[in-house]
């Protein structure tokens, strides 16, 4: 933050706004997933980008500019438009290799500490704006100088001169005369830079003198000097702010000359060697402060409370790891944050509001706040229990997760009766091939101010297990499960609120996968590292799967779902095919062999519609994954839309794309879901087998009516087809046709084609579609 003035002593570690504002998961979507950048197409067309679809991609660059103090930066600008900064080589004003570093208004500030004293008065904070040097070619810098020292400068400095103003501003700061330097009055840019930081309201105080000395100290568990790693921000705003760390006997406090505002710091004070992964740790929270004169702040572990939640069923051995996250949301909206395991390394490096076994397994504690009147400040405290470190093959893992809206209890022990779990009974399938002996299990957890991978995946076996979730708030706690099948893929079910002692069923893994007619929620969460934010504000908002507005189609079928109706799944897969083929009144509209990789994917795809009733077919062809890859599912659908056709009624949750304030029409592709007799590990016996399987349009549009569907069936990998059987429909909805198995093994292909009294029809061979058994 280029208004705070370092006194005595502060190291600040070097962090991005984008890891200030968006620690933990990270990586909310407008929409669903995005495809590749659109080529020209058979038939000349310039459809709109949908608004739920990103941008294609620039390519990623990199610049060195060369700061008025003599550093030269990297600025690196990744594919989706993200910065981030290196300093690449120390100049004149070096001190210590420290920097401050901040982002504003999309651009990036890199600041040597030296620097710091003289900033507005001397040095006009907009030299250190990296990504505006970037832009201009870095130009040299005007300079107003009357003698002394650079008067033999001249107007400008360049960069091959900049060391020497760095030099002289190290010996000035480091005899303890920072703010003025003899015979210059002011070093800035030109008119047409962006604004300073200086000139916002949060900060005209500032620009004009008014700082004051923030002092921050620390006391352990134990009462003595504590090790403290801090963040300490605006409460007006948190990109406004800087990490700290302090270890006890160097300087006892460190000191900082801030402008007059409200402040808070989160900080995680240790009782032992903070370089020590087997220290106590206490999250010690001030969220709300107000700086108007010199202040010293000691953050008390003393004053923390002790987090301590068990269950009610014996638990004695298990393998415990609790986890600590925080939301504090500015009064500008953003937000300084560190979500459970979203950022794992650096949170038990760091903040350390991780307690882990593997870790010596100490145990957490937390200061108790009281509501914050600006902005807010969301606490969440979890806990996992499993058998081994890995997870619990056969044994119940317990997912407990304490949401607090308003800052930190008073208290952090609790015993979670029987009656509050939820059970969670799955039953888990391998694939055809059945290479694969353990698979992983995990929620996530969506809060209203965050969104969290809770835990880790615990390794789980084919079969029937038994696993139990718990929220203090279930009504505010939206639960995600995902599963890691063995073909590299994450199906996820639907997300949903549990009451306490329910009894949740899950099935995952039933093959075929095949697309999904299951709505795409509207911002899909990403797990590790990377991202810019952990919040996903409306988990349950979803887009339409395939509609129109005008001539413009969109469609976003979900790849690769098992057979329970509300699975769907995520990911791709660089070496994954995908090709997608649109043909309009029987003439190619669009092919992905235009592409130069020759990959598309129907997610978040938009079709040329015709201005007038038309036919159209679409014919979508993707590789299966893991063993399986280079057997494809080919779904061919042929349908018949009209810009005039009935407008369809969705659900308030749900939206049109690309327009949600527009109404659309549903495009009525039939969907086929399968119900198939298999074993565990996804095979068949010889003899008879009943082929069943649903026909549905898409989710929120009524049923087809007059359905009438066939199957054929393949033990050659798709060589040859049988003739196609009648499939009559079952008194459960379903349609089946019985079929019979060789004795010889190997694999089983299914083509399904199905039609509607109103002409839409589609044809679904998949190859190895399932097992048998030799």
């Amino acid at each position: 933050m280029s208004t705070f003035r370092p006194r005595l002593r502060a190291t600040v570690i070097s962090v991005t706004a984008a890891l200030v504002a968006g620690l933990g998961l990270t990586g909310s979507m407008a929409g669903a997933a995005t495809g590749e950048p659109a080529s020209e197409p058979v038939i000349p067309y310039e459809a709109p980008l949908p608004l739920t679809q990103a941008r294609p991609a620039n390519p990623p660059r990199q610049t060195t500019v060369t700061l008025v103090t003599g550093e030269q930066v990297r600025l690196d600008v990744d594919e989706q438009g993200r910065q981030n900064t290196t300093v690449v080589s120390p100049g004149g004003a070096e001190a210590g290799g420290t920097y401050l570093r901040f982002g504003w208004q999309g651009d990036q500030y890199v600041i040597p500490s030296a620097a710091v004293p003289f900033l507005d008065r001397l040095l006009d904070p907009r030299l250190f704006n990296v990504s505006y040097l970037a832009r201009t070619g870095n130009r040299p810098v005007p300079v107003k100088a009357t003698s002394g020292r650079l008067a033999a400068l001249g107007a400008t400095i360049t960069p091959d001169e900049a060391p020497a103003l760095g030099r002289a501003l190290a010996e000035e700061w480091r005899a303890g005369r920072g703010g003025t330097l003899e015979g210059v009055q002011r070093i800035t840019v030109p008119d047409d830079a962006p604004v300073s930081p200086f000139q916002r309201p949060a900060t005209a105080k500032a620009a004009a003198g008014a700082y004051h000395t923030l002092s921050i100290d620390s006391i352990d568990l134990d009462g003595k000097p504590g090790a403290v790693v801090a963040y300490v921000h605006s409460v007006d705003d948190t990109d406004l702010g800087f990490y700290t760390i302090d270890y006890p006997g160097e300087t006892g406090e460190v000191a900082y000359s801030v402008p007059e505002g409200t402040y808070a710091v989160e900080a995680s004070v240790f009782t032992g060697p903070a370089d020590d992964l087997t220290s106590r740790a206490a999250f010690v929270v001030q969220p709300e402060f107000r700086v108007a004169g010199d202040l010293k702040i000691t953050l008390d572990a003393r004053t923390a409370v002790p987090y301590d939640v068990e269950v009610q069923q014996p638990t004695e051995g298990m393998y415990r790891q609790d986890m600590f996250a925080f939301v504090r949301k500015s009064e500008a909206g953003n937000s300084a944050a560190v979500d459970a395991w979203g950022l794992g390394a650096f949170q038990l490096v760091a903040f350390r509001i991780v307690s882990n076994p593997e870790f010596g397994s100490q145990p957490l504690y937390a200061t108790p706040t009281r509501p914050v009147r600006k902005g807010s400040f969301s606490f969440a405290a979890y806990t996992q229990l499993t058998e081994t470190a890995s997870g619990s093959p056969g044994k119940p893992t317990y997912r407990l997760v304490l949401p607090y809206a308003k800052g930190v209890p008073a208290s952090l022990t609790r015993t979670v009766r029987n009656s509050e779990l939820t059970t969670v009974r799955s039953t888990i399938l391998r694939s055809p091939y059945g290479q694969q002996d353990r698979f992983d299990l995990f929620p996530e957890v969506f809060l209203p101010w965050t969104q969290s991978a809770l835990g880790v995946g615990s390794s789980v076996l084919p079969g029937e297990r038994t696993d139990y979730l718990f929220s203090s708030s279930p009504d505010i706690t939206v639960w995600h499960t995902a599963f890691n099948s063995d073909d590299g893929a994450r199906h996820y079910n639907q997300r949903r609120t549990l009451k306490p002692g329910s009894v949740v069923r899950e099935l995952w893994n039933k093959a075929p996968g095949v697309p999904s007619r299951t709505a795409p929620y509207r911002q899909e969460s990403t797990i590790g590292f990377g991202g810019d934010s952990p919040l996903v504000d409306d988990p349950f908002a979803t887009l339409c799967v395939a509609c129109r507005q005008g001539d413009l189609g969109m469609i976003y079928p979900q790849r690769f779902a098992d057979s329970t109706p509300s699975h769907y799944t995520t990911g791709t897969s660089w070496d994954e095919h995908s090709g997608l083929d649109f043909y309009r009144n029987g003439e190619l509209a669009f092919t992905s062999d235009n592409r130069i990789t020759g990959n598309l994917g129907a997610q978040a795809a938009d079709l040329p519609m015709l201005p007038e009733q038309a036919d159209y077919r679409l014919v979508w062809k993707q590789d299966q994954r893991g063993e399986l890859a280079g057997t494809p599912v080919t779904t061919d659908w042929t349908f018949r839309s009209a810009p005039s056709d009935q407008r369809a009624k969705l659900p308030e949750s749900a939206s049109c794309v690309p327009d949600a304030t527009r109404e659309c029409s549903f495009l009525p592709l039939l969907f086929l879901r399968y119900d198939l007799p298999l074993d565990a590990g996804s095979k068949a016996k010889a003899g008879p087998f009943e082929v069943a399987f649903a026909v549905e349009n898409q989710e929120h549009m009524a049923a087809p009516k007059g359905v009438e569907a066939t199957v054929a069936v393949s033990y050659d990998d798709g060589a040859t087809w049988s003739e196609p059987l009648t499939a009559g429909r079952r008194a459960d909805g379903l349609f089946a046709a019985t079929i019979r198995h060789p004795d010889s093994g190997g694999f089983v292909s299914l083509r399904v084609s199905a039609h509607d009294r109103q002409g839409n029809a589609v044809e679904q061979t998949v190859v190895r579609a399932y097992g048998l058994t030799s």
